[in-house]
């Protein structure tokens, strides 16, 4: 079976130079730099769990969330939101808007991020 898929979604490319090197060993890991192409990304590639920044130009976080649920190839993919915003107010938007958990990038840890995708994955089997 291959490799797990994992979309990651960043307008920060040292960010998501840092989430790549987390995740490549492990899983096929695609990039997308803005909202929109990571929908579009997303529909083309079928990916098991979506690393999401929340605060882009263009299409938001929220906004990609948003859209991400109201398609239905896509409406159950977890979703890991990403960002450097951490106050509750934030945390609870995008998890009341079906994000699967969050990650804090000021306290980015590959080992935490490798566990969120792991439990999004066991929690939220799309391809079982």
């Amino acid at each position: 079976m291959p490799n797990p898929r994992v979309l990651v979604i960043d307008d920060d490319p040292t960010f998501r130079a840092l989430v790549v090197a987390a995740l490549r060993r492990e899983y096929m890991v695609s990039v997308a730099s803005d909202g929109e192409e990571g929908f579009e990304k997303a529909v083309e590639w079928n990916p098991d769990v979506i690393v999401l920044d929340h605060q882009m130009e263009g299409w938001d976080g929220i906004r990609t969330l948003r859209t991400f649920r109201q398609h239905f190839l896509l409406k159950k993919v977890p979703v890991i939101m990403c960002t450097a915003d951490a106050s509750r107010a934030t945390v609870m938007g995008a998890l009341n808007l079906g994000a699967a958990d969050y990650v804090v990038k000021t306290a980015f840890s590959a080992e935490s991020l490798r566990a969120k995708v792991e439990k999004a994955m066991n929690m939220y089997p799309i391809h079982a």
